[in-house]
């Protein structure tokens, strides 16, 4: 059978196409959750470490959902690492690296989706851009509005 409806792909395109033109480079990131017995570690529900600690971001779960347990809070820290799906730690894509010469790799990745009448692509992983929140908001509303 031939499958007619449409297709939203948000993943990355080389794997997509089994990498066909090579693999495309992209950040992943390691998540390490802690629980301690305090009602909160931090004043906020996000720290953002833009200096060379190993970390990037601390996110205090708790403050975000507004859960109430006075004898423990749990948090979430991440580190970013090279993605390779074969590593235990760094096996998600979740950053596009923008490059000249991976665009041109990228590009070559496109120009296979328009060979699918049906075939529709967006996101971080199938645009290959980064987009910050707002962004992602704007680009899948347009996206939608157009199909």
């Amino acid at each position: 059978n031939i499958y007619n409806s449409k297709v939203i792909y948000t993943g990355a395109l080389d794997y997509l196409f089994g990498y066909k033109y090579g693999h495309l480079p992209y950040r992943s990131l390691k998540f390490e959750f802690n629980t301690y017995p305090t009602e909160y570690i931090q004043d906020v529900s996000v720290l953002n470490w833009p200096d060379n600690r190993p970390a990037t971001r601390r996110t205090e779960i708790k403050r975000i959902t507004q859960q109430i347990n006075h004898n423990f809070t749990t948090t979430i820290t991440e580190y970013p690492g090279a993605y390779d799906m074969n590593s235990i730690d760094f096996n998600e894509p979740y950053y596009p690296i923008i490059e000249t010469n991976n665009q041109i790799i990228y590009n070559k990745y496109y120009s296979l989706v328009k060979n699918y009448d049906n075939l529709y692509i967006v996101g971080r992983l199938a645009d290959y851009k980064y987009y910050n929140m707002e962004a992602v908001i704007q680009r899948t509303l347009s996206f939608c509005e157009h199909i």
